[in-house]
């Protein structure tokens, strides 16, 4: 007669299984929060009706630490835009309420109509984690309606794809900067000098 083995823990000893639940539905409210957040305040039937977006909340290690379900083109996209966009910007430029927005597909984004805007969350002064969202726009500025249609190269969808731009929050305390844009071939500052402040 053979004994059925007992299952194997799947947690560390140290760690309280009820308590690991509680905090890691916790974070799961987090981002399901987040996503109702942005159907709500959505102009965009992409967004409002189709769900076309996600959220997600990432460590300051930037691994994902909890995903609302919304889009399911989406569930590994989040998990490669967001470090690889944090370490082309560089995680050292970022302060509290700045946020960075990117729809490049080389660096994991969908495609141009997929924008992410990922945002530092920090706690007493230290760097916390990241919580971003990807969210279908109806039209980056293709040649096609929609920008959609049948391209031979990624400039024709819209948007060119080679910059992040960062904006500061109007909410902060700290002066408002003019944003800044990040390329891969350089970088250039945004808006020109000629422009007037924001």
């Amino acid at each position: 007669m053979t004994t059925t083995p007992s299952p194997t823990r799947a947690l560390a000893p140290d760690i309280d299984p009820v308590r690991f639940e509680v905090i890691r539905n916790a974070l799961l409210a987090i981002t399901e929060e987040m996503g109702a957040t942005l159907r709500r305040a959505a102009y965009s039937t992409n967004i409002k009706t189709r769900g076309d977006f996600s959220c997600a909340f990432f460590d300051r290690d930037l691994r994902t630490i909890a995903q609302a379900f919304a889009q399911p083109s989406h569930l590994g996209s989040l998990a490669h835009i967001v470090p690889r966009a944090i370490a082309t910007y560089g995680v050292e430029r970022l302060a509290p309420g700045d946020g960075i927005l990117i729809n490049d597909p080389y660096l994991g984004g969908v495609h141009l109509n997929d924008i992410t805007l990922i945002t530092p969350v920090f706690h007493e002064g230290t760097l916390f984690g990241y919580v971003a969202n990807i969210a279908h726009h109806v039209d980056v500025g293709g040649g096609a309606p929609g920008s959609i249609g049948v391209s031979s190269e990624i400039y024709q969808e819209g948007s060119a794809p080679t910059s992040a731009a960062r904006a500061r929050s109007r909410a902060t305390s700290a002066p408002r900067p003019r944003p800044t844009a990040w390329a891969r071939s350089g970088s250039r500052p945004w808006p020109p000098s000629t422009a007037p402040a924001p």
